[in-house]
């Protein structure tokens, strides 16, 4: 289940606690206690294989000894200066982010910042290189991490706005109920793009051109999504099971049925949405069947549900009564 919870602190000896507590011990803080007020504001969502938080802080500076994750931290203002282990050193800002890399030591100064941060696990990046590629990767692609994720192109851009849009999703969720089907998509939409940002290798293989798959291998992936449209799909995991690489499945899927597989799990959704609304033994309302269907913003529920079917959901619940 996700969980969403919110932090707020003006003692930096209890943020510092906050963070060995929801990332892992090995945090130390640096700076003395600081002469102005001191805060610290999070807004943290722990999804089942990561975690994505939104947080602003005054100024102070730690040590984090051999993080135990990867993740990013990308500020939207203010100042984020780094330097790891190995003497490397990078300034962050809006445009570029900080990698942080699993084992590397690192100290951090935090000046007035408003930043994004995600953080997953190390274990399963290679497998979710290779399922991305469909090459093979050897735990050295580890050794291989980027330093420093550019956030202005790119996949680094793509991770950047999903960060802030999966932030606003489930607060609407948040509202009506988290949906497993919704916030699955979330994180595995995060997931795929931190990998193709964390190894440029990754990110340069998927823009090469992709090869042909046989109709027998699509076939398989549309009665798949069909028969667990109302189950977390995860597209990676299933190409793997295909034996091809996820842009493979992507490319030879939108051009043999026309759409991508996402939009094709989309429309079966949207389809048992439909039948939902039209059940006269069905009491939900278009809310809460928007969420149960995988949807976490009604607005684009119903975008998409009158672009599907040519009327709102209002007005097929309408007709039933």
């Amino acid at each position: 289940m996700v969980a969403v919870t919110h932090y707020e602190t003006r003692k930096i000896d209890e943020a510092a606690e906050y963070l060995n507590n929801v990332s892992g011990p090995g945090l130390k803080i640096l700076s003395p206690a600081p002469a102005q007020p001191f805060l610290m504001k999070a807004k943290r969502v722990a999804f089942g294989r990561s975690a994505l938080m939104k947080g602003e802080t005054s100024n102070w500076r730690y040590r984090r000894e051999a993080p135990a994750f990867t993740g990013f931290m990308v500020p939207l203002s203010g100042g984020l200066s780094c330097r790891a282990a190995n003497l490397r050193h990078h300034d962050a800002g809006p445009s570029s982010g900080v990698i942080v890399r699993p084992d590397e030591a690192f100290t951090a100064d935090w000046t007035s910042t408003r930043a994004l941060l995600f953080f997953l696990r190390t274990e399963g990046l290679v497998d979710r290189a290779e399922a991305l590629t469909g090459e093979s990767f050897s735990p050295a692609l580890l050794d291989r991490m980027a330093a420093v994720a550019d956030v202005s192109s790119g996949a680094g851009q793509a991770l950047k706005r999903n960060m802030i849009g999966a932030l606003d999703e489930i607060s609407e969720l948040s509202r009506i109920g988290l949906s497993s089907l919704a916030t699955a998509a979330l994180e595995e939409t995060l997931l795929n793009l931190s990998v193709a940002c964390l190894f440029p290798e990754v990110e340069s293989s998927l823009s090469r051109p992709q090869p042909d798959c046989g109709p027998v291998a699509l076939r398989e992936a549309r009665d798949y999504i069909r028969e667990h449209a109302l189950e977390p799909i995860g597209l990676a995991a299933l190409a793997r099971r295909l034996n091809i690489s996820l842009r493979t499945l992507q490319h030879n899927f939108s051009r043999y049925y026309g759409l991508s597989p996402r939009a094709y799990l989309t429309q079966r959704r949207l389809e048992t949405a439909r039948d939902l609304l039209a059940d006269e033994n069905c009491e939900r309302t278009i809310t809460e069947i928007a969420a149960d269907c995988g949807f976490s913003s009604s607005s684009y529920f119903a975008l998409q549900y009158r672009a599907c079917f040519g009327e709102a959901p209002s007005e097929t619940l309408r007709r039933r009564r």
